[in-house]
């Protein structure tokens, strides 16, 4: 900036273009912040989805369980 003048008074028109970026900035930051909102919103399941899936996990384990206990049991039996 070695072109500004020290006693040189500020042009009308720099501040006017400092207000418009201002506000086209505030209007940016606006929309950026009510779009993270709808994708905060939208991204957390339903409790009533969040006990479906804790059920259905329960489930599987169990008959996973047993499905893995008959064949440990029958893979170590005598047979006569």
């Amino acid at each position: 900036m070695a072109d500004a003048q020290p006693n040189a008074a500020p042009d009308p028109d720099d501040s006017k273009v400092r207000e418009e970026w201002r506000r086209l900035e505030r209007k940016r930051l606006d929309d950026e912040i009510a779009e993270a909102r709808e994708d905060v919103g939208s991204a957390t399941p339903s409790p009533r989805r969040q006990r479906w899936l804790v059920w259905l996990a329960f489930a599987v384990a169990l008959v996973a369980g047993i499905i893995a206990t008959a064949a440990i049991n029958g893979a170590f039996t005598t047979r006569p």
